[in-house]
Protein backbone atom coordinates (compact mmCIF):
# COMPACT_ATOMS: atom_id res chain seq x y z
CA UNK A 1 0.00 0.00 0.00
CA UNK A 2 3.03 2.22 0.67
CA UNK A 3 4.32 2.04 -2.30
CA UNK A 4 1.51 2.79 -4.06
CA UNK A 5 0.80 5.96 -2.58
CA UNK A 6 4.05 6.91 -2.59
CA UNK A 7 3.75 6.36 -6.56
CA UNK A 8 0.53 8.05 -6.94
CA UNK A 9 1.89 11.23 -5.15
CA UNK A 10 4.77 11.46 -7.53
CA UNK A 11 2.87 11.47 -10.31
CA UNK A 12 0.30 13.26 -9.39
CA UNK A 13 0.64 17.08 -10.72
CA UNK A 14 1.67 19.56 -8.69
CA UNK A 15 -0.01 22.97 -7.32
CA UNK A 16 1.47 25.92 -8.32
CA UNK A 17 2.94 28.08 -5.40
CA UNK A 18 2.48 31.34 -4.80
CA UNK A 19 5.43 31.70 -3.10
CA UNK A 20 8.03 30.16 -5.58
CA UNK A 21 8.37 30.31 -9.22
CA UNK A 22 7.55 27.48 -11.98
CA UNK A 23 7.92 24.92 -8.98
CA UNK A 24 5.50 22.65 -10.34
CA UNK A 25 7.20 22.21 -13.84
CA UNK A 26 8.69 19.28 -15.61
CA UNK A 27 12.54 19.57 -15.71
CA UNK A 28 12.35 20.36 -19.57
CA UNK A 29 11.41 23.37 -20.21
CA UNK A 30 11.15 25.11 -24.04
CA UNK A 31 12.37 27.99 -25.21
CA UNK A 32 12.26 30.43 -27.81
CA UNK A 33 14.27 30.04 -30.82
CA UNK A 34 14.58 33.79 -31.86
CA UNK A 35 14.14 36.69 -30.39
CA UNK A 36 10.54 37.80 -29.44
CA UNK A 37 10.95 40.88 -31.55
CA UNK A 38 11.33 38.82 -34.61
CA UNK A 39 7.94 36.95 -33.38
CA UNK A 40 6.21 40.83 -32.82
CA UNK A 41 7.76 41.21 -36.75
CA UNK A 42 5.94 37.99 -37.93
CA UNK A 43 2.75 38.37 -36.70
CA UNK A 44 2.31 42.32 -37.01
CA UNK A 45 3.30 41.63 -40.53
CA UNK A 46 0.73 39.16 -40.92
CA UNK A 47 -1.84 41.46 -39.19
CA UNK A 48 -0.89 44.55 -41.58
CA UNK A 49 -1.21 42.58 -44.95
CA UNK A 50 -4.92 40.78 -43.54
CA UNK A 51 -6.35 43.51 -41.79
CA UNK A 52 -4.24 46.86 -41.85
CA UNK A 53 -4.21 47.77 -45.74
CA UNK A 54 -7.72 47.22 -45.90
CA UNK A 55 -8.42 49.71 -43.00
CA UNK A 56 -6.10 52.67 -44.27
CA UNK A 57 -2.56 52.76 -45.01
CA UNK A 58 -1.32 55.00 -42.07
CA UNK A 59 -2.34 51.51 -39.59
CA UNK A 60 -1.23 49.15 -42.06
CA UNK A 61 2.79 51.44 -41.85
CA UNK A 62 2.25 51.57 -37.94
CA UNK A 63 1.69 47.95 -37.91
CA UNK A 64 4.65 46.89 -39.96
CA UNK A 65 6.65 48.88 -37.30
CA UNK A 66 5.12 47.16 -34.36
CA UNK A 67 8.19 45.35 -33.13
CA UNK A 68 10.16 48.42 -33.05
CA UNK A 69 8.02 50.54 -31.02
CA UNK A 70 8.19 51.66 -27.71
CA UNK A 71 6.25 50.01 -24.16
CA UNK A 72 6.28 46.26 -25.81
CA UNK A 73 4.57 44.21 -23.38
CA UNK A 74 7.41 42.67 -21.38
CA UNK A 75 7.65 38.95 -20.82
CA UNK A 76 7.57 36.88 -18.40
CA UNK A 77 8.33 32.91 -18.33
CA UNK A 78 6.53 30.56 -15.76
CA UNK A 79 9.91 29.25 -14.52
CA UNK A 80 10.87 32.70 -13.02
CA UNK A 81 7.25 34.35 -12.45
CA UNK A 82 4.99 33.51 -9.16
CA UNK A 83 1.77 32.51 -8.92
CA UNK A 84 0.52 35.80 -6.68
CA UNK A 85 2.83 37.67 -9.59
CA UNK A 86 0.58 36.58 -12.31
CA UNK A 87 -2.67 36.76 -10.11
CA UNK A 88 -1.96 40.18 -9.32
CA UNK A 89 -1.30 41.25 -13.37
CA UNK A 90 -4.45 39.20 -14.71
CA UNK A 91 -6.86 40.15 -11.68
CA UNK A 92 -8.62 43.18 -14.24
CA UNK A 93 -9.17 40.30 -16.88
CA UNK A 94 -9.28 37.03 -15.13
CA UNK A 95 -10.35 37.92 -11.47
CA UNK A 96 -10.30 34.56 -10.28
CA UNK A 97 -7.26 32.61 -12.01
CA UNK A 98 -6.02 29.47 -10.12
CA UNK A 99 -2.99 28.23 -12.16
CA UNK A 100 -0.74 29.96 -14.31
CA UNK A 101 -1.20 30.14 -18.09
CA UNK A 102 -0.27 31.97 -21.31
CA UNK A 103 -1.79 35.29 -21.39
CA UNK A 104 -1.52 39.29 -22.37
CA UNK A 105 -2.81 40.66 -19.01
CA UNK A 106 -3.30 44.37 -20.80
CA UNK A 107 -3.78 47.07 -17.87
CA UNK A 108 0.09 45.26 -16.95
CA UNK A 109 1.45 45.48 -20.06
CA UNK A 110 2.72 42.17 -20.00
CA UNK A 111 3.18 38.88 -21.52
CA UNK A 112 2.71 35.22 -19.45
CA UNK A 113 4.10 32.14 -21.12
CA UNK A 114 4.49 28.64 -20.14
CA UNK A 115 7.54 27.16 -20.67
CA UNK A 116 6.84 23.48 -19.95
CA UNK A 117 8.21 21.63 -23.21
CA UNK A 118 5.20 18.22 -21.82
CA UNK A 119 2.60 20.47 -21.88
CA UNK A 120 3.46 22.09 -25.52
CA UNK A 121 3.91 18.37 -26.51
CA UNK A 122 0.94 17.30 -25.58
CA UNK A 123 -0.85 19.92 -27.38
CA UNK A 124 1.49 19.81 -30.93
CA UNK A 125 2.72 23.32 -30.24
CA UNK A 126 5.41 25.54 -29.29
CA UNK A 127 6.37 28.49 -26.68
CA UNK A 128 7.10 30.31 -29.90
CA UNK A 129 3.27 29.54 -31.56
CA UNK A 130 1.85 30.50 -27.99
CA UNK A 131 3.70 33.95 -27.94
CA UNK A 132 2.47 34.56 -31.26
CA UNK A 133 -0.94 33.89 -29.86
CA UNK A 134 -0.05 36.65 -27.09
CA UNK A 135 1.82 38.90 -29.52
CA UNK A 136 -2.02 38.99 -31.49
CA UNK A 137 -3.92 39.91 -28.62
CA UNK A 138 -0.67 43.17 -27.74
CA UNK A 139 -1.71 44.00 -31.67
CA UNK A 140 -5.59 44.10 -31.22
CA UNK A 141 -5.71 46.07 -28.52
CA UNK A 142 -2.91 48.69 -29.10
CA UNK A 143 -3.57 48.90 -33.22
CA UNK A 144 -7.41 47.82 -33.59
CA UNK A 145 -8.30 49.56 -30.49
CA UNK A 146 -9.81 46.32 -28.63
CA UNK A 147 -10.71 46.74 -25.29
CA UNK A 148 -10.41 44.32 -22.68
CA UNK A 149 -13.98 43.49 -23.25
CA UNK A 150 -12.88 42.39 -26.82
CA UNK A 151 -10.67 40.52 -26.06
CA UNK A 152 -12.71 37.62 -24.31
CA UNK A 153 -14.87 37.85 -27.44
CA UNK A 154 -14.67 34.79 -29.74
CA UNK A 155 -13.85 36.94 -32.30
CA UNK A 156 -10.75 38.51 -30.81
CA UNK A 157 -9.67 34.57 -29.39
CA UNK A 158 -10.23 32.80 -33.32
CA UNK A 159 -7.89 35.72 -34.56
CA UNK A 160 -5.47 35.09 -32.16
CA UNK A 161 -5.55 31.81 -33.20
CA UNK A 162 -5.72 31.90 -36.56
CA UNK A 163 -1.90 34.35 -36.26
CA UNK A 164 -0.66 31.30 -33.79
CA UNK A 165 -1.78 28.34 -36.24
CA UNK A 166 -0.04 30.91 -39.69
CA UNK A 167 3.17 30.82 -37.01
CA UNK A 168 3.42 26.98 -35.80
CA UNK A 169 2.86 25.85 -39.72
CA UNK A 170 5.13 28.25 -41.57
CA UNK A 171 7.66 27.86 -38.24
CA UNK A 172 7.37 25.66 -35.92
CA UNK A 173 6.01 22.12 -38.20
CA UNK A 174 8.40 22.90 -40.47
CA UNK A 175 11.76 23.37 -38.36
CA UNK A 176 12.47 26.59 -40.39
CA UNK A 177 13.54 29.63 -38.22
CA UNK A 178 12.29 32.84 -39.29
CA UNK A 179 14.61 35.76 -40.78
CA UNK A 180 14.44 38.23 -38.27
CA UNK A 181 15.33 41.74 -39.72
Amino acid sequence: MRLAALIVMLLAPRPASAELPGVHLEPRNSALRVPPACILHIVANDMADQIGRHRSPELEARMRAAAKAPNLPSIHLESRTTLAEFQEAVRPQEPHATVFSNFFAVAANKIFLIEDEPYYTRLKRHIEDSLAHEYAHYLQVTYLGYTVANLATDDAEFMAVEYQNNYRAAYVRTGRVPACP
